[in-house]
Protein backbone atom coordinates (compact mmCIF):
# COMPACT_ATOMS: atom_id res chain seq x y z
CA UNK A 1 0.00 0.00 0.00
CA UNK A 2 2.86 2.12 -0.07
CA UNK A 3 3.19 2.82 3.51
CA UNK A 4 6.27 0.98 5.20
CA UNK A 5 6.51 0.67 9.36
CA UNK A 6 9.14 -1.16 10.80
CA UNK A 7 7.91 -4.13 13.21
CA UNK A 8 8.28 -4.10 17.16
CA UNK A 9 7.38 -7.58 17.35
CA UNK A 10 8.58 -10.54 15.73
CA UNK A 11 7.99 -11.74 12.37
CA UNK A 12 7.00 -15.08 13.23
CA UNK A 13 4.58 -13.85 16.02
CA UNK A 14 1.27 -14.62 14.33
CA UNK A 15 -0.77 -11.77 16.35
CA UNK A 16 1.51 -9.61 15.28
CA UNK A 17 1.24 -10.09 12.00
CA UNK A 18 -2.66 -10.57 12.24
CA UNK A 19 -2.86 -6.62 13.85
CA UNK A 20 -0.63 -5.64 11.10
CA UNK A 21 -2.99 -7.26 8.36
CA UNK A 22 -6.13 -6.12 10.46
CA UNK A 23 -4.33 -2.23 10.55
CA UNK A 24 -4.60 -2.44 6.58
CA UNK A 25 -1.22 -3.51 5.47
CA UNK A 26 -0.57 -6.04 2.98
CA UNK A 27 2.75 -6.99 2.18
CA UNK A 28 6.08 -7.56 4.54
CA UNK A 29 9.81 -6.49 3.57
CA UNK A 30 11.57 -9.20 5.52
CA UNK A 31 15.41 -7.86 5.52
CA UNK A 32 18.58 -8.68 5.45
CA UNK A 33 17.64 -10.30 9.17
CA UNK A 34 16.14 -13.27 7.75
CA UNK A 35 18.28 -13.54 4.97
CA UNK A 36 17.98 -16.16 1.57
CA UNK A 37 20.94 -17.76 -0.14
CA UNK A 38 19.73 -19.54 -2.54
CA UNK A 39 23.69 -20.63 -3.10
CA UNK A 40 23.92 -22.00 0.46
CA UNK A 41 20.67 -23.45 1.83
CA UNK A 42 17.10 -24.94 0.09
CA UNK A 43 14.30 -23.07 1.26
CA UNK A 44 12.54 -25.59 2.86
CA UNK A 45 14.63 -25.38 6.30
CA UNK A 46 15.10 -21.85 6.42
CA UNK A 47 13.06 -19.41 9.34
CA UNK A 48 12.75 -17.17 5.87
CA UNK A 49 10.16 -19.91 4.80
CA UNK A 50 8.26 -20.26 7.91
CA UNK A 51 7.45 -16.40 7.81
CA UNK A 52 6.60 -16.52 4.60
CA UNK A 53 4.47 -19.57 5.41
CA UNK A 54 2.84 -17.65 7.97
CA UNK A 55 2.58 -14.33 5.82
CA UNK A 56 0.36 -16.60 3.50
CA UNK A 57 -1.69 -18.01 5.80
CA UNK A 58 -2.47 -14.95 7.10
CA UNK A 59 -3.07 -13.22 3.79
CA UNK A 60 0.02 -11.43 3.11
CA UNK A 61 2.60 -10.90 0.59
CA UNK A 62 6.66 -10.51 0.85
CA UNK A 63 9.38 -9.04 -0.04
CA UNK A 64 12.47 -10.97 0.43
CA UNK A 65 16.16 -10.02 0.66
CA UNK A 66 18.47 -12.51 -1.10
CA UNK A 67 21.67 -12.48 -0.74
CA UNK A 68 23.66 -12.88 -4.00
CA UNK A 69 20.79 -10.70 -5.83
CA UNK A 70 21.60 -7.87 -3.10
CA UNK A 71 25.13 -8.43 -4.26
CA UNK A 72 24.73 -7.79 -7.84
CA UNK A 73 23.14 -5.02 -7.54
CA UNK A 74 25.75 -3.41 -5.56
CA UNK A 75 28.72 -4.34 -8.29
CA UNK A 76 30.21 -1.23 -10.04
CA UNK A 77 30.90 -2.56 -13.34
CA UNK A 78 29.43 -4.40 -16.21
CA UNK A 79 28.40 -8.16 -14.86
CA UNK A 80 29.09 -9.04 -18.10
CA UNK A 81 32.74 -9.57 -18.66
CA UNK A 82 34.40 -13.13 -20.23
CA UNK A 83 37.63 -12.41 -19.39
CA UNK A 84 37.13 -11.83 -15.53
CA UNK A 85 33.59 -14.27 -15.10
CA UNK A 86 33.84 -15.96 -11.56
CA UNK A 87 30.11 -17.10 -12.41
CA UNK A 88 29.06 -15.35 -8.85
CA UNK A 89 29.39 -11.59 -9.88
CA UNK A 90 30.87 -11.35 -12.86
CA UNK A 91 29.65 -13.66 -15.85
CA UNK A 92 30.31 -14.69 -19.56
CA UNK A 93 27.39 -13.99 -21.31
CA UNK A 94 24.05 -12.63 -20.29
CA UNK A 95 22.62 -15.59 -20.68
CA UNK A 96 25.01 -16.94 -18.21
CA UNK A 97 23.89 -13.96 -15.99
CA UNK A 98 20.24 -15.46 -16.02
CA UNK A 99 20.54 -18.87 -15.36
CA UNK A 100 22.47 -17.76 -12.39
CA UNK A 101 19.53 -14.81 -11.65
CA UNK A 102 16.79 -17.35 -12.18
CA UNK A 103 19.02 -20.34 -9.62
CA UNK A 104 18.63 -17.52 -6.57
CA UNK A 105 14.84 -16.69 -7.75
CA UNK A 106 13.96 -20.78 -8.43
CA UNK A 107 12.46 -21.36 -5.26
CA UNK A 108 11.36 -17.74 -3.57
CA UNK A 109 9.14 -17.79 -6.62
CA UNK A 110 7.10 -21.16 -6.11
CA UNK A 111 6.12 -19.86 -2.59
CA UNK A 112 2.82 -18.11 -2.76
CA UNK A 113 3.41 -15.21 -0.10
CA UNK A 114 6.28 -14.04 -2.66
CA UNK A 115 6.36 -10.92 -4.36
CA UNK A 116 9.57 -10.07 -5.08
CA UNK A 117 13.07 -9.16 -3.90
CA UNK A 118 15.21 -5.88 -2.16
CA UNK A 119 17.94 -4.95 -3.74
CA UNK A 120 20.62 -2.74 -3.13
CA UNK A 121 19.68 0.27 -1.01
CA UNK A 122 20.54 4.03 -2.48
CA UNK A 123 23.12 2.80 -5.76
CA UNK A 124 25.09 5.07 -6.62
CA UNK A 125 25.38 6.22 -10.30
CA UNK A 126 28.54 3.79 -11.22
CA UNK A 127 26.26 0.71 -9.64
CA UNK A 128 23.58 1.59 -12.28
CA UNK A 129 24.58 -0.36 -14.89
CA UNK A 130 24.91 -3.85 -13.04
CA UNK A 131 21.66 -3.09 -11.32
CA UNK A 132 19.65 -2.72 -14.51
CA UNK A 133 21.44 -5.89 -15.91
CA UNK A 134 20.61 -7.73 -12.87
CA UNK A 135 16.42 -6.27 -12.67
CA UNK A 136 16.70 -7.41 -16.78
CA UNK A 137 17.20 -10.94 -15.26
CA UNK A 138 14.68 -11.37 -12.78
CA UNK A 139 12.33 -10.17 -14.92
CA UNK A 140 13.43 -12.59 -17.35
CA UNK A 141 12.91 -15.32 -14.38
CA UNK A 142 9.64 -13.89 -13.15
CA UNK A 143 7.98 -11.40 -15.34
CA UNK A 144 5.61 -10.01 -12.91
CA UNK A 145 8.30 -9.13 -9.96
CA UNK A 146 8.76 -6.41 -7.63
CA UNK A 147 11.51 -5.15 -6.61
CA UNK A 148 12.21 -2.72 -3.71
CA UNK A 149 15.27 -0.68 -4.32
CA UNK A 150 15.60 2.97 -2.05
CA UNK A 151 16.33 5.47 -4.56
CA UNK A 152 17.51 8.18 -2.49
CA UNK A 153 16.65 11.33 -4.14
CA UNK A 154 19.55 13.69 -3.89
CA UNK A 155 22.03 11.12 -3.40
CA UNK A 156 25.94 12.73 -3.80
CA UNK A 157 26.51 11.20 -7.33
CA UNK A 158 23.53 13.53 -8.42
CA UNK A 159 24.51 16.46 -6.06
CA UNK A 160 27.07 18.70 -7.33
CA UNK A 161 29.74 19.68 -4.23
CA UNK A 162 28.12 22.32 -2.39
CA UNK A 163 24.60 22.47 -4.30
CA UNK A 164 21.44 22.43 -2.87
CA UNK A 165 18.35 19.88 -3.87
CA UNK A 166 16.56 21.99 -6.25
CA UNK A 167 14.43 21.38 -9.11
CA UNK A 168 17.92 21.09 -11.40
CA UNK A 169 18.90 18.77 -8.92
CA UNK A 170 15.94 16.76 -9.77
CA UNK A 171 16.04 17.04 -12.95
CA UNK A 172 19.80 15.52 -12.94
CA UNK A 173 18.52 12.82 -11.09
CA UNK A 174 15.86 11.66 -13.32
CA UNK A 175 18.53 11.89 -16.65
CA UNK A 176 21.09 9.90 -14.92
CA UNK A 177 18.53 7.36 -13.73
Amino acid sequence: NGARIMLPYSLTDKNALIMYKNAGFNTLFIGYTFQYNAMDEELKDTKLIKIMDLAHEIGLKCFVWEKNLHRLTSRTHSLIDPENANGETVFVSEEELDKFVASCLKELILHPAFIGVSTRDEPCKAMLLAYAQTLKAMRKAKPDIYINANIALGYHDFLGAGQDLDISTIERYRKNL
